[in-house]
Parts: C-alpha cells; structure tokens; sequence
C-alpha cells in the first residue's frame, strides 16, 4: 500500500514584477509577505527605506529564501525497488548491447575490408578483360586483313589460272597440228626411204645420198620431239600429283584444327555459362533472403525484443553473403584464366593456319609459275582454296562469337559490383538504425533514473 499523497500550495505571483519566474528565487520577509530576491534587493537599494511594498512596514536585514514546491507523491519502497532492478537490467541490457555493437561494427570494417580487396580484384579482372578485348580486336583487324589478302590472291590466281587455261589451249592446239604434220612427214618420210630401198641397185650418185641422209635426220628429229613432247607432259602429270597431295594434307590439317577448336570452345562455353548462371541465381537468392532476414531483425529490435538473436542472424546474413561474393570472385578469376588461355590458343592456331596458309600460297604459286596444269586440276584447286576462305570465315565468327562471351563476362563483373554496392548501402542502413535503437534505449533509462531521483 502506498502512502497517501501531500498536496502542497505554490508560490504566488511576485507583487513587484507581476511574473512568477523561477521558484527558487523566492524570499519572505518579517512581515510574512513573498517576492523575488532579485526584485525585493533592487527595491531596498533604490527606495532606501527598508519598508514593504504591500504593507510599508520595515523589512529587518535577514529574508528567509524558500525554495521550489510542488505537487509530489510517496511511493511504496517495493516498487521502488522493482523500479531500481529494471534500472539495473536495463543499464545491464545497454552494456551488453553496446558490446554487441562494437562487435558487430568491427565485424562489418572486415567485411568492408574484404569487400575492397573483392573491388580491386574486380578492377584488377576489368582490366584484364579489356587486355583481352585489344588482343580479340588485333585478331579481327589480322583476320580481316588475312581475309583482304585471300581475296585479292584468289583473284589473282583465278587471272593466272584463266590465262593458263588461255595459253595451254593454245599450245594444245599448236603441239597438235605440229603433231600430226610431224607425222604426215614421218610418214612421207619412210614412204620415200622403202621406195629408195626397194629401188634397183644402181651406183647412188651425191644428190641421192644427200637426200637420204636429210630424210634420216628429219625423222629422228620429230621422234626425238615426239619423246621429250611426251616426257614434258608425264612431268606435268607428276607435279600435279604431288600439288593435290600436298593440298590434300593442308586440308586435312586445317580441318583437324577447326573440329578441335570448335568442340573445346563448345564445352567451355557450356560450362563456363552454366557455371555463371548458377552463381548468378545463388547469390540473388541469397542476397534476397539476407535482406528479408535484415529487415525481420530490425523490426523485431525496434519492439525491444531478441536484440541477441538478431544481432546473430544477421552476422551469419553478412557472412554467407560474404563467401558468396568471395566465390564469385573465385570464379571471375578461373573464367578469366581459362579465357585467357583460350585466346592465347587461338592465337597460336590462327598464327600457324597463317603460316602455313602463305607457305602453302608460295608453293601454289612456284608450282603455277613452273607447271602448267590442266582445267580440271585447277578447279580441284580453286575449290579447295575457296574451303581454306571458309574455315577462315569460320574461325572469324569463333572470335566474334569469344568476344560476345567476354562482353556477357563484363555485364556479370558489373552486375555483382552493382549488388555489392546496395548490399553494403542496406548493411550501413541497419547499423545505422540499431544505433538509433541503442540511443532510444539509453535515452528511455536516462528518462526513468531522472524520475527516480525525482
């Protein structure tokens, strides 16, 4: 049971300055009347007659000071003690938060710490993406020019080949028509050498003799012409071989390199795509759900209850969300070594098909300008020049195609820098707020020791 409680009468209003002011500078003089000490001295000091205002009796020198009252109540000790006990847990709840606090602060200058280092790895992985975009751009200006040279070599060598053709029906039909009238003289020849030797024996006289040996020589003229006509066309027959072969080998190196090249860029491709997705949906997943946890805490803080839990929770929150990103950088960095180990393949076999390209163009052109092939063999070779110009072409749009998956890898870096940003800005927000919740809190204790003492 609490005691009854005292009602107390306040002061009056001063009859000098007609205001209350300050309850604790009221006096009361011997005549029983009360003003303000300040108002009653400067009354005495200019007056200098020592009487009362109200009643003109005289004010002896001692005034009696009274002090502040006001309308109080007496409680009973129990509560007070219960009062005094909250005081205490909640000084204890203040102190412990405060710890909790600072842990948690220090907690989040690592995780900014690490989020930095995981800024600059990205910067560092930006610049080597532009590395490799340069590299991709010299690929394509070489590609391209490469492919300028094809084109103005194909034209050249459809020129060679069109005049060859010219020229060699030319001379067909020239060694044809020399064929057959070295023929019809061979003929005339041995016609004219039977019907001297059949002829009857008579003394050979100098014309007859010198005939003769002119037909002799005549014929073994066209036959000697007739066998090296006959060697020249087996040479040519033989270095047309040895041409396609060595074509047909070029060929077959060339399209053994695209199906090796083709099947590694598709499987890493895939994989590194996938790879990516998945990473991507994990860690908007679990940014969401440490937001939504975040949130949950706060509110739950702000109502005064599970401070601990959801200090708790949200640390574990931080901390997946850190691994999260520390894996994504793990694999920014594995996708960035494998592209460039990739390119720097790429390189290597455009460099060779290069070479053996122009070393394959000078032999064709040694080989165009010391034989002459026939129309058939050249179109063998016009077609399989023209399959070179294609898988050229495709290797162009394997680079165009990397250079695509490099500009997908640049849109990632620059998606997971954007969630780091607002992750952080939500982080720094529920700091921010439980700070405000810790104020509140020491505000409300300082409010209720203030009223006990009171």
């Amino acid at each position: 049971m609490g005691r009854p409680k005292v009602r107390v009468i306040t002061l009056p209003i001063c009859p000098i300055c007609l205001d209350r002011g300050e309850l604790e500078n009221y006096v009361v003089t011997s005549c029983g009347h009360v003003f303000h000490s300040d108002c009653i001295r400067d009354w005495e000091e200019r007056r200098q007659y020592g009487r009362c205002p109200t009643c003109s009796n005289r004010i002896v020198n001692s005034k009696t000071k009274l002090y502040s009252l006001s309308e109080s109540s007496f409680e009973d000790p129990i509560e007070t003690e219960k009062r005094k006990e909250e005081l205490a847990r909640l000084a204890a709840s203040t102190v412990t938060d405060k710890k909790k606090i600072e842990y948690f602060s220090n907690q989040l200058r690592s995780n900014l710490e690490i989020i930095d280092r995981s800024s600059t790895e990205t910067r560092r992985l930006k610049a080597e993406v532009e590395d490799l975009n340069s590299r991709l751009s010299k690929l394509q200006n070489s590609l391209k020019s490469l492919h300028q040279e094809r084109t103005n070599d194909s034209k050249e060598f459809e020129e060679r080949i069109n005049s060859q053709k010219r020229n060699r029906e030319i001379a067909r039909s020239i060694f044809l028509s020399e064929r057959e009238s070295f023929r019809r003289v061979i003929i005339s020849l041995e016609e004219k050498l039977k019907k001297a030797q059949e002829a009857p024996s008579s003394p050979p006289s100098n014309n007859d003799d010198q005939k003769i040996r002119k037909l002799v020589a005549d014929l073994q003229s066209a036959r000697s012409s007739n066998l090296e006509s006959e060697i020249t066309n087996n040479n040519l027959r033989l270095k047309v071989e040895s041409q396609s072969k060595l074509v047909d080998q070029l060929e077959s190196k060339v399209l053994k390199l695209e199906n090796e090249k083709q099947e590694s860029n598709f499987q890493k491709s895939s994989t590194l795509e996938d790879q990516s997705s998945s990473k991507l949906e994990l860690e908007n997943e679990c940014s969401q759900s440490n937001l939504g946890t975040g949130n949950n805490n706060l509110t739950r803080m702000s109502n005064g209850s599970l401070i601990g839990t959801s200090f708790q929770t949200f640390v574990e929150a931080d901390q997946q969300q850190l691994e999260s990103l520390n894996a994504n950088v793990e694999m920014l960095t594995q996708f960035q070594k494998s592209e460039g180990s990739r390119l720097d393949g790429l390189e290597r076999t455009v460099e060779k098909l290069i070479a053996e390209s122009t070393a394959s163009r000078n032999e064709e052109e040694a080989r165009i300008r010391s034989s002459k092939d026939s129309s058939k063999e050249n179109e063998l070779l016009k077609a399989r020049l023209e399959k070179l110009e294609k898988t050229l072409n495709v290797l162009k749009s394997d680079l165009s195609k990397e250079q695509k998956q490099v500009k997908i890898h640049n849109r990632l870096i620059d998606r997971n820098k954007h969630k780091q940003d607002s992750d952080m800005g939500e982080m720094k927000r529920m700091i921010r707020e439980l700070n405000e919740s810790s104020k509140e809190n020491k505000k409300e204790m300082e409010k209720k020791k203030r009223e006990e003492k009171t």
